[in-house]
Formats: C-alpha cells, structure tokens, sequence
C-alpha cells in the first residue's frame, strides 16, 4: 500500500503545467537564431518557455484499450547541472509521473544526455535501473520527438541552469 502512495504522489521538481500561449514559434526563432549564427549567439530559453513549447508539441493520446490509460504530457525542470524530465500519464482516471533525472555531456563535440536516476511519482528508481527501463519509460516520448532531438544535436554543448538551458552552438 504504502508503494502505491508513493507512486500516485507527484515527484519533487514538477514545474507548474504551461499555459499554452504560443510559445512555441518564438522557442524554434531562439534556437534557428542560434545555429544559423555559427557560433557567435547562445539560445538560451527558459523552463516555462521549454514547457510551453512541448505542450504544443506533444499531444495526449490513448494507448491501452482506448483511453483508459493515455500520455498526457512532458514537462522539464532545470536545475544546475541536471534537467529533470516528467511524462504524466492518467490510468483509469489516476494520475501519475514518470521521472528521469539527466545531465548534459559532450562526446565528439556533440551533446549527450546520461540518466543518473529517475522515479515513479516519488519512488526513486535506481540510475542502475535507469539506464534498463529509460526505453520503457520514456521511449514513445524520445520517438516523438525526433525533430527536437536532431535540432538539439546540431549543438556542440547543452548547459543546464537554475531555470534555464543554454544551447551553443559548435564553433
């Protein structure tokens, strides 16, 4: 019982759910800006301008026997260092996340994302563990996101900050 409870709580770090106001266009203006500059401009956005895009972005869908357990949306939440990645999902009308906890690093002058842990609402799942299940966890989301990851690739480093990511270019 008490594992149930802590899976239906919501985890530590959750941003507040983005408005939706269009933030979409000027998130893709920032980062198009940037990689046309070759080097000499930084895309820096914020978590709620991130968020607001990926609400556009990403749509809820159904996908056990209908809708009785569907996708409701991605969220990220910058911390120095780390980004923490939330996928709500609603079954039989509970709600519940599934959490990643990732840093940014380089590899042959491209940026990589390495899982140093997660959760199920507030159960924390190994990074050991991770590193296994991320596929189960958050492979449909990584998969709809294709265009966003190849975008993100174009970059030679990802920077996380209070709030913020910073994309910069290769130079």
């Amino acid at each position: 019982m008490g594992v149930l409870v802590l899976i239906c709580e919501h985890p530590d770090h959750l941003p507040p759910n983005p408005s939706g106001n269009g933030e979409g266009i000027e998130v893709m203006q920032v980062i198009a800006q940037a990689k046309a500059s070759r080097g000499a401009d930084v895309a820096e956005m914020t978590e709620a301008e991130i968020n607001g895009y990926l609400h556009q972005r990403a749509d809820p869908r159904g996908f056990l026997f209908g809708d009785w357990c569907r996708f409701d949306e991605v969220l990220l939440s910058f911390r120095s260092g780390v980004c923490y990645t939330f996928t709500r999902y609603v079954f039989f009308g509970f709600e519940f996340y599934l959490s990643g906890i990732y840093r940014a690093e380089e590899d042959a002058g491209r940026p990589i994302f390495k899982n140093y842990g997660g959760a199920i609402g507030r159960m924390p799942v190994a990074p050991a563990f991770m590193r296994i299940a991320q596929e189960l966890f958050f492979g449909e989301t990584w998969r709809g996101l294709m265009l966003e990851r190849e975008t993100i690739n174009r970059f030679g480093q990802v920077e996380f900050g209070q709030g913020t990511v910073r994309l910069v270019p290769m130079q």
